[in-house]
């Protein structure tokens, strides 16, 4: 008999075929070879709750898999199965099961925005004040989320009215090191012994706070951007700032609800005295921020916002509105007084919502400007040098991928969907057509920034640094991201990924001294004017299969400055995985080999081809956050 014929049962959800197995004897704790996984930890992964009451009932062991993930640890991942967490947890599941670098369940249903899992998990004793080994809480986490969904700001509402626990009475010991240690993992070892076998034991000390690189955004920030003005109310009330900058993009807390179209959030805010003219890394005001909400323009202007502003590329909040398409906005910000600002490139926002095609938006615009609405689209089509995605055919995901993933490939726009996922050429897409789709530049200033990097140069755009880490250090890391990573909410697609947060410490302990010193002095290389400072570093696995993450859609990075490297040759990928870049009047595939590290700034639109076959690609990234021009 097929001794898998269990784990296959219980990971595809067969609960009649796990009680005919399990009653012909098989051996409900059997683990696969390479992971260490239990028929019962597949069920809970994929959110089978029939199947693992089966399992429970059969004896299943509740221990962690080789990579120290629990079956309740499974369960809290990707968008959380919570009633295989219940019965977890009734079957007397610690809810503070921690991995080897520290993580439990509640970090786990934190960062992946599992709400109902967070909640069962603190109701049966979860601590939400544990940290992982790198010294990350929960709440950490959801602040360094580039994007955040409802289910997190209702975990971190759940957590911030948490009391936080009794200290413990007395450190630990572990005896292999003869020193305090801060708090056993509940496994064998502590977490000064598991930082021992990772580069040297740091003893009583705690571990380097994570707090300047991973806290994008305060509580403040995610309050206005979920739009919870109770919250933002009582933190604010407590004597937070209404004004701090986020560290990526510095948007302040008005930018955020602005964007997201949080008009409660947007009152509470101006209310308490938030700035109307705050700029972010662009020179947009929270009115451009707030273009594509009639309402929220509305609230701004009867506060006194600027309509005359230009940001740094020379548009103001109407050319803004334009390229939103919204004709409520765009009336009420002509009313009060905007229908004469000139935008970047001298273009008239009758000229911008033509660009972008916006057809009510020219319509609304030329018949105030007394022209032909047709004239004016034609001409903004021949400016904006798009048509192609228009008139591209659907694309048919190709087999292999999951659901969600192929849900995903029929949702992207055309062009991006050819080159990303059918694995077209890149000469065979116009990069100008590719910038002007929808979900691409959804942004004015995102178009603005796209089109001035497409005129770029090769090397103004990309700077390219052969062998940056060595053979070892390469694969290093790609063991600590199969060893150690764990199923992360990718920040891009919204899908699942396999990521590794790292320190500096982390790197320089996994490829060494020289070579992390020399990946963080790339930027001062590739911009000499900037001054920019660490603000994230991460190592991520792409795979076609397992579900894992197969490609990263288009997008600009938040970050000042990023250093990306190669983990793998490019040419051991099928033809797949490769980094593609817009610039130089073209989309460019950029060819690297192992080791290989690219440099680029937040200007490029840039994504990473599908990853074909049996083929497994690794990067490792590391963000910089602006810290000043030189000079200045």
């Amino acid at each position: 008999m097929d001794p898998w014929l269990l784990h296959v049962a219980a990971r595809d959800g067969r609960a009649t075929d796990v009680a005919t197995l399990l009653s012909l004897r098989y051996d409900v704790n059997r683990r696969t070879e390479h992971h260490g996984n239990s028929p019962l930890l597949l069920a809970c992964l994929a959110g089978h709750a029939e199947c693992a009451r089966l399992l429970l009932a059969a004896g299943a062991s509740m221990e962690a898999s080789a990579n120290g993930t629990s079956p309740l640890h499974a369960a809290c991942r990707d968008r959380g199965h919570p009633e295989c967490a219940r019965l977890l947890l009734e079957a007397r599941a610690h809810a503070d099961v921690a991995d080897g670098a520290g993580v439990t369940p509640l970090l786990d249903a934190s960062f992946c925005g599992a709400a109902a899992c967070a909640q069962l998990l603190l109701a049966n004793g979860a601590d939400a004040a544990r940290a992982t080994v790198d010294g990350r809480t929960p709440v950490d986490l959801i602040l360094a989320l580039p994007e955040a969904r409802a289910e997190h700001g209702q975990i971190l509402e759940l957590l911030l009215r948490r009391p936080p626990r009794a200290p413990e009475p007395a450190a630990a010991t572990d005896a292999s090191c003869r020193r305090p240690c801060l708090q056993t993992t509940g496994r064998a070892g502590c977490r000064a012994d598991f930082r021992s076998r990772r580069g040297g034991c740091r003893g009583g000390r705690p571990p380097p706070s994570r707090r300047p690189l991973d806290r994008q955004r305060s509580e403040v920030h995610m309050a206005a951007m979920l739009g919870d003005a109770a919250a933002l109310e009582r933190l604010l009330a407590a004597g937070a700032p209404a004004d701090d900058p986020t560290v990526a993009a510095d948007e302040t807390a008005l930018h955020l609800a602005c964007e997201a179209g949080r008009l409660a959030a947007v009152a509470v805010l101006l209310e308490r005295g938030a700035s109307l003219a705050a700029l972010d890394q662009h020179g947009d005001t929270p009115l451009h921020h707030a273009a594509r909400h009639p309402e929220v323009v509305r609230r701004l202007l009867a506060g006194g916002a600027p309509v005359v502003a230009a940001n740094r590329a020379g548009d103001h909040p109407i050319h803004a509105a334009a390229w939103g398409g919204d004709v409520r906005a765009l009336a009420l910000l002509i009313a009060s007084g905007a229908a004469e600002a000139r935008g970047g490139g001298d273009e008239t926002a009758l000229d911008t919502a033509a660009v972008r095609g916006n057809v009510e938006a020219v319509r609304f615009l030329a018949e105030r400007a007394g022209v032909d609405a047709a004239v004016a689209l034609r001409r903004g089509g021949a400016r904006g040098g798009g048509g192609e995605a228009g008139g591209a055919p659907p694309l048919t995901p190709p087999p292999g991928l999951t659901a969600a993933w192929c849900k995903r490939a029929a949702a992207m726009p055309p062009l991006a969907a050819r080159l990303l996922v059918g694995g077209a050429a890149p000469s065979e897409v116009a990069a100008r057509g590719l910038l002007l789709e929808g979900a691409t530049c959804d942004t004015l200033t995102k178009w603005r920034i796209g089109l001035a990097a497409l005129e770029h140069a090769a090397a103004a755009a990309v700077l390219r640094v052969p062998s940056a880490v060595g053979a070892d250090g390469c694969a290093a890391l790609r063991r600590a991201v199969d060893t150690r990573g764990a199923a992360r909410v990718d920040s891009v697609d919204g899908l699942p990924n396999r990521d590794l947060p790292l320190t500096a410490d982390e790197l320089e302990a996994e490829i060494g001294p020289a070579a992390a010193r020399a990946l963080l002095a790339l930027p001062a290389h590739f911009l000499p004017s900037c001054r920019v400072a660490i603000s994230g570093i991460f190592a991520r696995r792409y795979a076609a299969a397992g579900g894992e993450q197969p490609w990263t859609s288009f997008h600009f990075d938040n970050a000042a400055v990023t250093v990306n490297v190669a983990l793998t040759d490019d040419a051991d990928l099928a033809g797949g995985g490769r980094l593609l870049g817009v610039y130089g009047g073209a989309v460019h595939a950029i060819e690297r080999a192992e080791g290989d590290a690219t440099v680029h700034s937040s200007s490029l639109l840039h994504g990473v081809a599908r990853v074909k076959g049996e083929a497994v690609r690794y990067s490792l990234i590391l963000f910089f956050a602006r810290a000043g021009e030189s000079g200045v």
